[in-house]
């Protein structure tokens, strides 16, 4: 077993059904009940009804009979801070302590086998100043059992360290770089699969909050490496409604997510990317971001 077991960060709101699949989910992990889950419960808005109140008052009441952990700590805010600043801060303030930490949402179903990855990850390139995170998720299930690197982060089931956090700009400085170099935008768009460099700029003007694209641009501009497995160990169910999930009529981010219990994962003998297998990542990113018919929409969005 492990000797030092990264602490687990659970974000939790509104969703006790969802919530209560991913405490099950992760019960069945093996090293749960050696590790320390963190669980941060976000306030309610302003004029929130009594039916969103009781769903609050479901989901931490869900979390107080949490047994199978070493120790759990539950945070409850009064006041709703929204998940970005929840992320951001909670993160700070453990990631000091611990050095290290795995972030998980409460929209999540995790793989048996999601910790031993984690821990696993986070242990063998702890210190690679290369490696900025360990992703649980990915779009693409490889045909062996190693897995790879890439250059973009990802934000269903995912860990990091004190090194690589404090790279993280929340101010997203010089982000206009994207603007005056169609090359280094092309590059943080995977090559035109997906508009993160639209998100960005929503993000710098105010009309999304999003912590995910701020880290990405802070791992992105200091060219660093995502660990993602070959196949998902997180799945997401959080595009019922019931999120702040788009959902799409041609785009299919929710049938990515297929897991395995039993394979055992390898690691890559070097510290960079494969890009065959970069490419077909690509590939597959554009297929459940809608393909053709989906880069067609978003022309026409950016028109209007």
């Amino acid at each position: 077993m492990f000797i030092n077991l990264a602490p687990i960060v659970l974000f939790v709101y509104n969703r006790p059904k969802h919530t209560k699949l991913l405490l099950d989910s992760l019960e069945k992990n093996i090293l749960a009940k050696h590790s320390i889950l963190y669980i941060y419960c976000d306030g309610p808005k302003l004029n929130t009804n009594n039916s969103e109140l009781d769903k609050i008052k479901q989901v931490r009441d869900i979390i107080k009979n949490i047994k199978f952990c070493k120790e759990i700590f539950i945070i409850e805010l009064d006041s709703n801070t929204g998940l970005a600043n929840s992320v951001i801060n909670a993160i700070n303030n453990l990631i000091n302590k611990y050095n290290k930490i795995i972030v998980l949402e409460d929209d999540l179903v995790l793989s048996d086998s999601f910790l031993d990855y984690m821990n696993m990850s986070l242990t063998k390139y702890e210190n690679h100043s290369d490696v900025y995170q360990i992703s649980a998720h990915t779009f693409f299930t490889s045909n062996n059992n190693s897995a790879i690197f890439l250059p973009f982060t990802t934000s269903w089931g995912w860990g990091t360290w004190k090194r690589a956090w404090e790279k993280f700009d929340t101010q997203s400085i010089d982000f206009e770089k994207l603007f005056s170099d169609s090359k280094l935008r092309d590059k943080f768009n995977l090559n035109g699969v997906y508009k993160y460099d639209k998100m960005l700029l929503n993000q710098m003007n105010g009309l999304i909050n999003s912590w995910a694209i701020r880290w990405y641009w802070s791992v992105f501009i200091n060219n660093g490496l995502v660990l993602f497995p070959p196949y998902s160990l997180v799945e997401n169910i959080g595009f019922d409604g019931s999120g702040t999930h788009g959902i799409g009529i041609f785009r299919n981010f929710r049938k990515s997510n297929v897991f395995k219990k039993s394979n055992v994962i390898t690691y890559p003998s070097e510290v960079l990317i494969n890009e065959n297998e970069y490419k077909l990542v690509k590939k597959a990113i554009y297929k459940v971001n809608g393909g053709f018919i989906g880069k067609i929409i978003d022309f026409i969005k950016n028109i209007f």
